[in-house]
């Protein structure tokens, strides 16, 4: 599976904390280095897990992107009134 962020900045930073992972960007409307290296349309049924902010979540209307799965928050540890969204699906 890969794994994507929802904006550019947040893809760069999942890219630096999982280096051996491949992370993509599913963020269709801000030009970026991954929005030429990354063609959604190859990764048509790629099994995918997101990680972004809950807002980013509601943002990008993110069940146009990937077919949802599964859906969980998690605190950010150091953070108490912080989450991150954990997402899983596939690329549609």
């Amino acid at each position: 599976p890969k794994i994507a962020g929802l904006r550019w900045f947040w893809t760069a930073q999942i890219a630096y904390y999982f280096p051996q992972a491949h992370v993509i960007n599913l963020d269709p409307d801000a030009p970026s280095f991954y929005r030429w290296r990354d063609d959604l349309r190859r990764l048509k049924g790629c099994p995918v897990t997101v990680i972004a902010s809950p807002a980013l979540v509601q943002e990008k209307h993110l069940d146009k992107l990937i077919s949802i799965s599964h859906e969980e928050g998690v605190p950010v540890p150091y953070h108490d009134s912080e989450e991150v969204v954990i997402i899983r699906g596939t690329v549609l």
